[in-house]
């Protein structure tokens, strides 16, 4: 097993240089920059989408609806996505997936801006996004180390959490601005035009010839073969359950975010982008102090403490009603959600062999992007039933647990590294 792939000279250094010391590699340099550029549009659609749904429906369910159609094509092909991963070079991959997902925010630019929008457009366009994320997710996981290299590789996976945090803080508020001044399609229009930068940056890099998978067997043992690997090490199965968690029950408070803003705050989308904004930041600057700590010893044991972090910051959001304070409240609860799945995404990689790793990080983002939504369907449930506060609660308490069920049932994970 790959337990020494992140070591690095500088390991142990208390320079904070260190932090970033992956945009030493040109190809990663590109890379960020076009992908936070791109991601930053896409966080901008998401709460232009999540409030043209509610504004059509009224409907927490509905919410959760649109995010569970995503779910669909991600569990049908999230597994096979890695075998198609370890067989093409990745680059190939990520143009084509990009390229669909730009062409899907401009179809929805152009169904809003025609006034033809209903939302079983949504829904169909969901599940384009979501096919396109069962393989453009793990592809983008998988192709860093070919990026960076494996000396860098732990850094450049908290980098890259940092892009997501800082987008995430950034392009919902930007989002929420454009839908207030605009409306909701230029939103998706301005996300379409955000993709050419990293299909630019895709194309300017210059790749030495890709890590593939030989395909003298056949796809079906391909799978098995990385299911095995999954299953048998206790670890990253542990690793994985902490994943899934955060996508079914953490992410829920992203999926419920306009009902918080309108129903219970009182607020309109600008401040529905402020709030999202506000997780986005914490997110940074949990995503940074994991970059730091990426060529440091004692990674497990950071892991588990974000998992207490995180969930308490959750209970204490779901009680909140006043605007200041959940804003607050939610720079915790960014601080405590991203650097959760940099921590795991970092051990699972630093774990795992070359050959095995497209496959490995298609469980990884399977249960992620697939849990995610059904997360979402839940929580809809939850609080078109009981109410969103009571949907926020249960599902920091089901953080909660499960975190500490991992933490008697592998004691193995806070020795990680």
């Amino acid at each position: 097993m790959a337990t020494q792939l992140n070591a690095h000279p500088a390991t142990g250094s208390k320079s904070w240089r260190q932090t970033f010391r992956a945009f030493r590699h040109y190809n990663y340099r590109l890379y960020f920059f076009g992908l936070l550029v791109s991601v930053i549009g896409s966080f901008g659609q998401t709460v232009a989408q999540g409030w043209l749904v509610y504004e059509l429906t009224d409907s927490p369910l509905a919410l959760g609806q649109v995010t569970f159609v995503a779910a669909i094509p991600v569990l049908m092909f999230g597994p096979w996505a890695g075998v198609v991963i370890d067989r093409t070079p990745r680059r190939t991959l990520l143009m084509i997936t990009q390229t669909v997902q730009m062409l899907q925010a401009f179809t929805l630019a152009a169904l809003t801006f025609t006034g033809h929008i209903q939302v079983w457009h949504i829904m169909i366009l969901s599940g384009v996004l979501g096919l396109t994320n069962a393989f453009d997710a793990p592809a983008r996981q998988s192709i860093v180390v070919e990026l960076a290299g494996k000396e860098d590789l732990s850094n450049a996976i908290a980098l890259n959490s940092t892009l997501f945090s800082l987008a995430r803080a950034v392009g919902p508020a930007i989002g929420g601005l454009v839908v207030a001044g605009l409306g909701t399609a230029w939103a998706f229009t301005i996300n379409g035009i955000s993709f050419l930068a990293i299909l630019i940056s895709l194309l300017l890099m210059r790749l030495e010839k890709p890590i593939l998978q030989p395909s003298s067997r056949s796809p079906l043992a391909d799978l098995a073969e990385g299911l095995r690997f999954v299953w048998h090490q206790k670890t990253i199965m542990a690793l994985m359950v902490i994943a899934m968690t955060v996508g079914l029950f953490g992410a829920n408070f992203i999926t419920l975010m306009p009902a918080v803003a309108r129903d219970i705050l009182g607020r309109d989308e600008v401040a529905l982008g402020m709030l999202s904004g506000a997780a986005g930041a914490g997110s940074v600057a949990g995503a940074l102090v994991v970059a730091y700590l990426s060529g440091q010893p004692g990674r497990g044991r950071h892991l588990n403490l974000i998992n207490l972090l995180f969930p308490l910051s959750l209970f204490a959001f779901s009680f909140s009603r006043s605007y200041p304070l959940s804003l607050l409240i939610l720079v915790a609860v960014g601080t405590g959600y991203t650097p959760q799945l940099s921590l795991c995404n970092i051990l699972v990689q630093t774990n795992t062999p070359d050959h095995l790793r497209g496959r490995v990080m298609s469980v990884y983002t399977l249960l992620i992007f697939g849990s995610f939504p059904l997360g979402g369907l839940i929580a809809g449930s939850v609080a078109d039933k009981w109410g969103v506060p009571t949907a926020l609660t249960a599902s920091a308490g089901a953080v909660l647990l499960i975190g500490l069920l991992l933490r008697v049932l592998v004691p193995q994970l806070k020795e990680m590294e």
